[in-house]
């Protein structure tokens, strides 16, 4: 039996209105690292940030597999709370599969696993999602000629939620943007809506 998915084609040369319909299976990625004292602080537990570096190149690989005829750029990662950590000598497993096309990007889910091998133990260390996009030389977006296919209970239900986290991306953002642009600035680098009154009531 072969160990990877065989390559997602896209039927054409052309990219027409209607897209191909593709099992997210068919996008999974799969990445192991060894974690060495260059990855570890001096208690010896993983960088937070290498671990969220590490994610973010596998989600580009799975959202990779449905890109055409685009850059694929890292839009936003949700939230990560890591459930356990991993040390010197442990092995990381990383996987990640697409689990939502929205046009000109993909959402991707990141599940990373970690190994102790001198306990013969396999633990779960956290989850997220990702959002890739896929734009061109001057950055304007590129359709995915793509669409999800998602069959059985375990891909139905990862994608089933994909539109409800965007949804609730893009109100984040808006609320996050709003509240940059009435941000009072003292150093004169942001831009000012109106002033505050910042004097002392009588």
């Amino acid at each position: 039996m072969p160990t990877l998915a065989p390559p997602v084609r896209l039927v054409g040369l052309k990219q027409s209105a209607q897209r191909q319909m593709v099992s997210p299976a068919r996008t999974m990625a799969h990445m192991t690292q060894l974690i060495m004292p260059q990855n570890a602080n001096s208690l010896g537990i993983t960088f937070g940030g290498q671990v969220m570096g590490w994610m973010e190149q596998c989600a580009y690989i799975a959202a990779s597999r449905v890109g055409r005829g685009g850059h694929l750029l890292t839009g936003s990662m949700d939230s990560i709370a890591f459930a356990r950590s991993t040390r010197i000598g442990d092995i990381m497993y990383i996987s990640s599969m697409v689990t939502g096309i929205f046009g000109s990007s993909v959402e991707v889910m990141i599940s990373v696993h970690g190994e102790t091998p001198s306990q013969g133990m396999v633990f779960h260390c956290g989850d997220a999602f990702a959002t890739i996009v896929s734009v061109d030389l001057v950055g304007n977006p590129v359709p995915i000629p793509f669409e999800l296919d998602p069959a059985g209970d375990v891909e139905l239900e990862r994608c089933s939620g994909a539109e409800d986290r965007r949804g609730q991306r893009l109100r984040d953002r808006t609320a996050l943007h709003q509240q940059q642009q009435a941000r009072f600035s003292l150093d004169g680098t942001a831009p000012l809506l109106e002033a505050p009154d910042l004097r002392v009531p009588a």
